[in-house]
């Protein structure tokens, strides 16, 4: 006997004893091995009748298997190619866009250099306003100076030159 076998008469037997079905122990193995060999009469013939319903099926889902197996890929097929007409022309979208979007970027780019030669054009014409202007500060600032004695802006006029040079006699003391 198979072990797996005598655990399964063995504990069949205890449960017959535990719900008092049989009151001796030989009594209740008789019966666990009787039950157990019905059950695996049953189970064999419930195995050859479900071989024989598979072989059955097997035969029609071998036929239905192929239609369905067509059907599945012709959806399949047409599943794919409608998905990449659509990536398609999403990508085409896509790059109609990218190209608007380079074209106004070139436009940007053309009106941030007018903007730059503008603002430079305009920038000169402040530092030339500036420049007559500091000069004239600068004059103004310098005209009072002018007027100091010690400023050494002096003319023909107001000095002659030989009181700036000595030309007499050098005399050694």
């Amino acid at each position: 006997m198979d072990v797996e076998r005598v655990q399964k008469i063995n504990n069949l037997a205890l449960e017959l004893m535990k719900q008092g079905l049989v009151q001796e122990r030989e009594e209740a193995v008789k019966q666990a091995e009787g039950i157990l060999a019905k059950k695996d009469c049953s189970s064999l013939n419930e195995e050859v009748k479900e071989l024989n319903l598979d072989k059955e099926e097997g035969k029609m889902e071998e036929e239905l298997g192929k239609e369905k197996v067509r059907e599945i890929l012709e959806k399949n097929t047409t599943f794919i190619v409608q998905k990449m007409r659509e990536n398609q022309k999403q990508m085409g979208e896509f790059k109609e866009e990218i190209n608007k979007l380079r074209s106004e970027i070139t436009v940007l780019r053309g009106s941030m250099s007018n903007l730059k030669t503008k603002q430079e054009s305009f920038a000169l014409k402040e530092v030339a306003k500036e420049e007559p202007q500091q000069k004239l500060e600068a004059k103004e600032s310098k005209s009072p100076v002018e007027d100091h004695p010690r400023s050494g802006s002096y003319s023909d006029v107001d000095v002659s030159i030989e009181k700036f040079f000595y030309s007499g006699s050098k005399s050694k003391d």
